[in-house]
């Protein structure tokens, strides 16, 4: 494919994956960051390019204003403050026509890692066939056969960690090496409540859950495992790696039916090459 069809792609996909079919706010940055790519000159062309295609929708709420404005063409929409997309009635076609001319590199299954499989790299503390499976991993990542990512969440869990701990240190050497998805709070601030009267007043915060985090925390997850599922998800991994049999693999079924990914164990992934 293309460069500049691949990176329309990349556009969609971001959409398409955050969305839900509905206005998905960003900015430039945080583009061009979640599709990978360093050159915003060519990144705000392919949004103008899915805009006059009549694939994409841009607004922009106006400061002072009474709601939002359309995009009219101008440059300097991309670069004040940030702005909303929404893939078209006409949009979607395309989308799907980009994903069934995808290239070789982006047919790679996309795993993420789970944090207790981050940490088996660095202890090597699990059984003999697990870490085998291991060896393997890297072997098919050394072989350009696989993607592996992580997120941002591991280096938070590692950074908690009190100093001393062994391995520590290779811990978050291995977590600089993964190339990591987009990291999302599993939780938004949308404001405060607040009730004043002559006697005094309360003023509470009003936390709305990610839906995917809350569904996932719903089926049984802990907060912390259902945050990594959730990223995973929402970058549009195909499979998530994890050693954790008793939490998370456990649930596996329920996941997988209501999710687009597969929950799998190291030596279940390997096992796919052979």
């Amino acid at each position: 494919m293309l460069p500049a069809r691949e990176l329309e792609y990349r556009i969609l996909q971001f959409v398409y994956s955050h969305a839900n079919g509905g206005w998905q706010p960003t900015t430039l940055g945080t583009l061009a960051n979640w599709v990978d790519w360093s050159h915003q000159d060519k990144l705000t062309a392919a949004l103008k390019r899915l805009h006059k295609k009549g694939c994409l929708e841009l607004r922009q709420w106006l400061m002072g204003a009474t709601g939002y404005a359309a995009y009219a063409g101008a440059d300097d929409f991309f670069y004040r403050n940030g702005f909303e997309m929404k893939i078209t009635a006409e949009g979607y076609p395309y989308f799907e026509e980009l994903q069934e001319q995808g290239d070789e590199t982006r047919r790679r299954l996309k795993a993420y890692l789970d944090n207790d499989v981050v940490s088996a790299f660095a202890k090597a503390d699990m059984p003999p066939g697990t870490l085998q499976a291991l060896k393997a991993l890297l072997e098919l990542f050394s072989q350009e056969k696989v993607e592996l990512v992580t997120s941002d969440l591991s280096k938070r869990e590692i950074d908690r960690m009190p100093e001393g701990i062994p391995n520590k240190w290779h811990l978050d050497v291995i977590v600089g090496l993964l190339k990591k998805v987009p990291f999302v709070e599993d939780h938004e601030l949308r404001g405060f409540q607040s009730h004043w009267d002559r006697f005094g007043g309360t003023s509470s915060p009003l936390i709305e859950d990610d839906p995917i985090a809350s569904d996932l925390r719903g089926v049984g997850l802990h907060r912390a495992d259902a945050h990594h599922v959730m990223l995973a998800i929402r970058a549009g991994c195909d499979v998530f790696v994890t050693c954790d049999k008793r939490t998370i693999l456990n649930r596996r079924a329920e996941i997988e039916r209501r999710f687009s990914i597969q929950l799998e164990s190291p030596e279940e992934f390997v096992s796919r090459f052979k």
